[in-house]
């Protein structure tokens, strides 16, 4: 290897790595279930942030949370997303820690 190749290699390898580290921070934040209050209903729901686009609306400087799936949905996919207030106010307070007896089957979820 020459030392043109050996100096390019190193460097984007340096430059790759922060860039996955703040990947996985970023996954950490965003990802996982979340247990809100429904402002409709004020009933206790179970949501999921879509991971993808809430780092891409950081990225460009934005701080949108868009849902991905939600424990009142299909029946209500078109409400206003309003409980995510309460994600921004409070992201790791509101995090699901025992999904055992409060996650709703892949079939609840769906139907």
């Amino acid at each position: 290897m020459d030392a043109v190749s050996t100096i390019a290699t190193t460097a984007s390898f340096l430059v790759s790595v922060p860039a996955a580290a703040a990947a996985v921070r970023a996954y950490r934040t965003f990802g996982g279930i979340r247990e809100v209050v429904c402002p409709e209903t004020a009933d206790s729901v179970l949501v999921r942030i879509h991971v993808a686009r809430a780092i891409a609306s950081r990225v460009t400087g934005g701080n949108e949370l868009p849902l991905k799936s939600c424990s009142r949905w299909p029946g209500r996919q078109g409400c206003d997303q309003a409980c995510r207030s309460q994600i921004a106010a409070s992201p790791g307070g509101c995090r699901v820690r025992t999904l055992s007896t409060m996650l709703p089957s892949r079939r609840e979820l769906s139907a």
